[in-house]
């Protein structure tokens, strides 16, 4: 299968990512909040901010907790909320993973989530890399209608799971497509390309921003994108 035009997707949990990555040209962001634990969904206001600045494709984690992806259906109804609520503000992009008994896909809800996502793209998120029997689950998230799939190849990095991502991609036959993500950076994205056969690529490139001025209470830390590690993909493959 011919390889298309590369593309570079920006995850990101506050607007100066977003400034970046309208200022490096990327194809996407994604927006999340608490990175750390790989994610939840972004807040509203930042959704609408980073639509005003960036004009590339805008997906939209949807976790409505941290924790595993089995969700009760008072959560559902949640994250049905949250959905609409997006795609009013002007998301491209769904991002999300439902899983039942067994870890596997949870059929009936994803159908769901499907149907409220319209016409918009529908990324399932990289709980794939948790599910047993991938080939089985990737031709089920073709009939689902999922437009991408995000995943490490079931390993930790993308870079440990490229053999797996490539495996996945065949059997995709461009039905679906199998975008890269996970410890992704701008020393070892020349490997990635150069080893598989997929187009897009996900990543952070975070750093984590001191604060000055210290406090009592246990307050986390913030993250931010390290611009001059974006330049230097962007520069090669922008």
């Amino acid at each position: 299968m011919k390889r298309g035009k590369l593309a570079f997707e920006l995850c990101s949990t506050n607007i100066h990512d977003i400034i970046l990555a309208q200022q490096y040209r990327l194809d996407g962001v994604e927006l999340c909040n608490i990175l750390r634990y790989g994610g939840i969904s972004p807040s509203t206001a930042l959704l609408k901010q980073s639509r005003d600045q960036f004009s590339g494709e805008l997906a939209v984690l949807i976790r409505p907790r941290l924790g595993g992806f089995k969700y009760d259906s008072y959560e559902k109804q949640q994250i049905i909320y949250e959905i609409e609520s997006f795609i009013d503000l002007g998301a491209d992009t769904v991002v999300f993973a439902c899983l039942g008994e067994h870890s596997r896909i949870d059929l009936r809800f994803m159908e769901i989530v499907r149907s409220v996502c319209k016409s918009k793209t529908l990324c399932f998120h990289r709980a794939f890399d948790d599910i047993p029997n991938k080939e089985k689950v990737i031709q089920q998230l073709i009939t689902l209608g999922v437009n991408r799939i995000l995943t490490s190849g079931g390993m930790p990095t993308a870079i440990q799971g490229v053999k797996a991502l490539n495996q996945f991609n065949e059997w995709a036959n461009g039905a679906i497509e199998i975008m890269a993500g996970a410890g992704i950076n701008d020393e070892n994205i020349d490997f990635l390309v150069s080893q598989s056969s997929l187009s897009r690529f996900h990543f952070s490139l975070s750093e984590t921003i001191s604060d000055p001025f210290p406090s009592i209470m246990e307050l986390g830390t913030s993250n931010r994108t390290n611009e001059q590690k974006l330049k230097n993909i962007m520069e090669r493959y922008g």
